[in-house]
């Protein structure tokens, strides 16, 4: 994608910042989306995880592409991930969010954080992707605005590379999100018609 993974893997093992606290951490994802010089930002804990998407959410201007299998609400459910997707929603009403799902359960989808929260937009759309069409790929991610994102190489696991500002990369992702998208189904209800639990 552009920038030296060997950098990457460093930051995984602990060095180059690796090692800072929850505090630090938020800290210095701020910093980046901030700068949005496409610095790349190693991620693999709920934790950290939660804190890039409230950062990618909070700096996202008009668009939120999600790819995921769950939309984990251990990640998508916390509060200041839900009043930044929200902020954005509310910021403009041209402003979108779309969500591929992997597994969808409209029973589970009527409890989720995050989906219950945004349920009153019409600006959210959410998407299955059959597994005829996960076969064609093997990784999950969020693009915003077409240079911001979260991408985990492996989606059956955690790790993941954060960067803000590195078009490249993101257009790439947005690229592949349109792709899958156009090749997934809608839900039985579109998420603004579902009943409220």
């Amino acid at each position: 994608m552009g920038w030296d993974w060997s950098a990457v893997r460093l930051y995984a093992r602990g060095g180059v910042k690796g090692n800072m606290g929850l505090t630090a951490y938020r800290q210095h994802v701020r910093s980046l989306a901030m700068r949005r010089d496409g610095q790349p930002v190693y991620n693999a804990t709920v934790d950290r995880t939660s804190i890039v998407i409230e950062s990618l959410l909070s700096n996202a201007r008009h668009s939120v592409d999600i790819l995921t299998g769950t939309l984990d609400p251990n990640v998508y459910g916390r509060d200041p991930v839900i009043k930044e997707a929200q902020f954005f929603l509310l910021t403009s009403p041209e402003n979108r969010i779309r969500i591929i799902l992997e597994e969808d359960s409209p029973s589970v989808r009527m409890l989720h954080p995050l989906l219950v929260a945004l349920k009153r937009f019409k600006n959210v759309d959410v998407k299955l992707a059959t597994e005829g069409v996960q076969r064609r790929y093997g990784y999950h991610f969020i693009v915003t605005d077409n240079d911001n994102y979260r991408f985990e190489s492996d989606k059956r696991k955690p790790a993941a590379v954060a960067c803000f500002g590195h078009a490249e990369g993101g257009e790439s992702l947005r690229t592949a999100y349109d792709t899958i998208w156009a090749q997934c189904s809608g839900l039985s209800r579109p998420l603004h018609e579902a009943p409220m639990a």
